[in-house]
């Protein structure tokens, strides 16, 4: 099983484990001080909606969470940000991965290449079922990470009866902490969470069994419906963490990598004992400083611009609504009683017997302009952070030739390859691995062909997203820089043999595959060679017509001197 999970038998508030695991998420919060507060003044800026649960219980449900927020500029491009990076890592309309074995010479096997095509296609499907939820909870993941840093949810196998395939649920960074071991791989998860009495019932005692729940739970679920609170009180942690006492015979949660415990935080009692074979949380980090095991965001970077926009459209604002509604300023002894702004309203005595104006505006000298201009430069500033502006170059100049068009999306594979690139190995690894394991437990994958069997399996994912195609755009690139210089020398002389030099039938497959080109709208090897020999065909024959009228006079001329002969 890829999780066991065993009722604690025994267990008091005075048990050793469960003190020593709400010691240790005591540790985590206190060590994390520092970037929480970090994230709560980017949350309060440009993701109102994650304010709630740094530093304490959750916000209220439809409170307002806005007033921090001047300028609605870098929330859109945070909300942009995570579109890109869903759109270049894990888009939702195309397959951007597939299995294959370690071993190339297997793939030669067809049923070695259709047994991995199958689970490629179980993956695809289950994941995005209706009810797996994850392009929602990978999209949070990534506007995660893109405000705070480090984005991360959970891959799990139904809990309810029948049910089959996975269920991604999203974590909110203020309620999980890490910690790495000591090549800087995450291997310890905490994570928090309030139930109420009912909901700890249904999670950890579905079958009524109420003695598996601390006493204060068991009290709180046994008052008569209406008078329970609904409001959640009860903390509990669930601590991932490394097998240290693993017993590789056992069958059960014992035998299993990682260790998973529920706790009571109140009571310090270990509600639920169990384990994992696989990972179950991949995490998305941007970028981590030496030494830190959680990632540091584009927002960060761009907070000290993002204030400074707040406060330029606050100065701004105010020189505004004095261009429009300006100060009046009057003379003391030319005070008027009755004095109004309305439009076509008379005001009299509003100047002096000679004419002389008594009332005048004041701040008309403002400069509205420059303030535009100045939050023009820091939008650009936090665009350039939230890769906006990389993606909007096409749509800028959409006169390109095609090989300037290469030559951009060759740029952005590499200005986007130390980042976006990482997630593979974060995230998008990890959390096949744990699909493919869930999978195998619940008897969703094909029999393995006998001699994978032989291989033990063992297999690697080859991406095929839009930033690996970018990242290989160098090779089409490089092509096309070649066939520009050899064109002019072919033309003018007439000599092909540079073009020989060239492979065209491998090449094709990788330039199809850059460009995007359906794998199913693409020939195989074995039908472009039966192609080629039936146009040889084709040309032989061809020939062989026409050079049947000179074979014929050849015949004819041929006839008399054999008889003369």
């Amino acid at each position: 099983m890829a999780y066991a999970t065993s009722a604690a038998q025994g267990t008091t508030p005075q048990d050793t484990r469960g003190y020593r695991l709400v010691q240790l998420y005591n540790q985590a919060k206190s060590m994390r001080s520092e970037l929480d507060a970090h994230c709560l003044e980017i949350a309060e800026r440009i993701l109102p909606r994650q304010m709630g649960d740094f530093f304490g219980h959750p916000l209220p449900e439809g409170s307002k969470r806005t007033d921090r927020i001047l300028d609605a500029g870098p929330a859109k491009g945070l909300e942009r940000f995570a579109a890109v990076m869903e759109s270049i890592s894990t888009p939702r309309n195309s397959r951007w991965h597939r299995l294959r074995a370690s071993d190339k010479t297997l793939m030669k096997s067809l049923p070695v290449r259709q047994y991995f095509d199958d689970i490629t296609d179980t993956l695809f499907r289950l994941r995005y079922s209706t009810k797996a939820n994850y392009p929602t909870i990978q999209h949070e993941s990534y506007t995660s990470m893109g405000a705070f840093g480090t984005g991360q949810f959970r891959v799990e196998k139904p809990r309810e009866k029948g049910e089959r395939g996975f269920r991604y649920t999203p974590i909110h960074l203020g309620r999980i902490y890490f910690m790495a071991d000591y090549q800087g791989r995450i291997t310890t998860a905490i994570r928090s969470f309030f139930y109420t009495a009912r909901q700890a019932v249904e999670m950890f005692a579905p079958d009524g069994n109420l003695d598996k729940l601390p006493q204060a739970v068991k009290r709180e679920y046994e008052k008569p419906v209406g008078q329970r609170s609904e409001r959640p009180t009860f903390e509990f942690i669930h601590v991932i963490m490394p097998n240290e006492a693993r017993d590789r015979r056992a069958l059960d949660h014992r035998g299993m990598p990682f260790t998973s415990e529920y706790v009571c935080v109140e009571s310090k009692y270990v509600v639920e004992t169990g384990g994992y074979r696989t990972w179950p949380i991949p995490i998305n980090r941007y970028v981590t400083g030496p030494g830190e095991v959680y990632g540091r965001s584009p927002a960060m970077l761009a907070l000290p611009a993002i204030k400074t926009l707040n406060e330029e459209k606050r100065v701004l604002l105010m020189q505004g609504h004095r261009a429009v509604q300006p100060i009046i300023l009057g003379a003391d002894d030319g005070v008027i009683d009755k004095f109004s702004l309305r439009p076509g309203h008379f005001v009299a005595g509003g100047v002096s017997p000679s004419g002389q104006k008594l009332v005048h505006e004041f701040g008309q000298n403002a400069r509205v302009d420059v303030g535009l201009e100045l939050m023009q430069l820091e939008r650009k500033d936090i665009d350039d952070l939230f890769l906006v502006t990389l993606f909007q170059i096409l749509v800028e100049t959409p006169q390109m030739t095609a090989t300037e068009v290469l030559e951009r999306v060759r740029e952005k594979g590499i200005l986007l390859a130390p980042t976006a690139g990482r997630q593979q190995v974060d995230c998008a690894g990890p959390m096949i691995e744990r699909e493919l394991d869930l999978a195998a437990e619940q008897g969703l994958l094909p029999p393995m062909p006998a001699e994978l069997v032989e291989a033990e399996g063992e297999y690697e994912v080859e991406y095929e997203s839009p930033l690996a195609r970018m990242q290989r755009a160098e090779e089409v690139v490089g092509l096309n820089r070649t066939l520009q210089i050899i064109a002019p020398y072919v033309e003018l002389t007439g000599d092909r043999t540079p073009l020989m030099h060239l492979n065209m039938d491998k090449a094709m497959p990788t330039i199809a595959w850059t460009n995007a080109i359906p794998a199913d709208w693409m020939r195989s090897e074995d039908e472009v060679a039966e192609l080629k020999e039936q146009a040889a065909q084709q040309a032989q024959m061809q020939q062989a017509i026409e050079a049947a009228p000179a074979m014929a006079g050849l015949v004819k001329t041929a006839g008399p001197n054999q008889k003369q002969g």
